[in-house]
């Protein structure tokens, strides 16, 4: 980034943000620390924030100290985009709604202000809460800090999920520092027991191999399937996740046609059927490969590519045993056709 840009008399930190972040990021929210203070950023095609003073040699430290920081949160941009979008589990929304919790309360802990103003704040907090929208206005500049933090990027779902937990949140550090501005500190002294304690938080991925499996057979019981034939598909998907590691929580949208090739191949090579016998092309072609494809195929509008691509299984013609020629059965035995032309 190029150095400070006079305007005025103040210096102010004024650089291009990369292209891709730009495009796809537009008005996501960071925020950056300078000398002890945040400030909140919106992503645009230009970054722009006053460096608070007159003094070259402090706005060159400054603009140094930013850079940097905003360097770190493009860098985290990309991750997201690498990653795709995420959703979150129960306990990570909680994990950082308590967090949220935390920040409000220490925020006032020393200077809580008049008991009136809180009164009016939290009534109207509640009633913006009331909406999605609501809910985006108040919180979403705080959520889009932490999740460029994480590095990660949300399903809509996810996201909406994590507003509401973090208005519950406000709403619950908020009355507790309005009984503060009345006289009560002890309302500051607890609350956090109901937060999940903080973890390094890792994203779950949007679509899990347990999504692709569980899609696939709310549909089949929703249309009055057999139970035996969706017993089946588990037991066959449930072999895929076997051989691909990591649990039914595996990013589905990183299963490739590679992998789909070597699956079948060790169901060739390594798994029995019931009898204890190797399992036949045929059982693999038509039963297993046939049944989970089908699993796919109902989340296919979610993949970002195909893992079935290019996936051929030939299972070839079963061999006849039988001698050549025509063979007539009656209840006298067998007559061999074949047998007369030879005499």
């Amino acid at each position: 980034m190029a150095g400070p840009v006079l305007r005025g008399n103040k210096w102010y930190l004024h650089d291009r943000v990369p292209k891709l972040v730009a495009k796809t990021h537009r008005g996501t929210k960071i925020a950056v620390t300078m000398a002890g203070q945040s400030y909140g950023m919106t992503i645009s095609l230009q970054a722009k924030l006053s460096l608070q003073t007159s003094e070259k040699s402090v706005a060159v430290e400054r603009h140094r100290e930013v850079s940097a920081q905003l360097a770190n949160a493009y860098a985290k941009l990309q991750q997201s985009d690498a990653q795709g979008p995420v959703r979150l589990t129960d306990r990570q929304c909680g994990e950082i709604a308590g967090e949220y919790f935390k920040k409000i309360k220490d925020q006032y802990r020393e200077n809580p202000g008049e008991p009136e103003d809180w009164d009016g704040g939290n009534s109207a907090a509640c009633d913006l809460g009331e909406t999605a929208k609501g809910r985006e206005s108040m919180h979403g500049q705080e959520a889009d800090e932490v999740l460029v933090g994480m590095g990660v990027r949300l399903i809509p779902e996810s996201r909406e999920q994590l507003l509401t937990a973090m208005h519950r949140a406000y709403l619950d550090a908020a009355f507790r520092v309005e009984r503060w501005a009345s006289g009560s500190y002890a309302a500051m002294e607890n609350g956090e027991e109901k937060y999940p304690p903080k973890m390094t938080i890792s994203s779950r991925p949007a679509l899990t191999l347990a999504d692709v499996r569980d899609e696939w057979v709310r549909d089949r019981e929703a249309q009055g399937k057999a139970a035996a034939s969706i017993s089946m598909f588990r037991h066959y998907f449930a072999s895929l996740i076997e051989f691909l590691g990591k649990g039914d929580q595996r990013d589905a949208t990183t299963v490739t046609p590679d992998n789909i090739e070597d699956w079948l191949k060790w169901l060739e090579r390594e798994k029995v059927g019931r009898q204890g016998k190797p399992l036949s092309r045929k059982t693999i072609g038509d039963g297993y490969l046939t049944l989970v494809k089908a699993g796919f195929e109902k989340s296919r509008r979610k993949l970002p590519q195909w893992p079935f691509e290019g996936i051929k299984f030939t299972i070839g013609k079963k061999k006849n045993e039988r001698p050549k020629g025509l063979r007539r059965n009656n209840r006298f035995g067998i007559l061999r056709l074949d047998a007369f032309e030879a005499a």
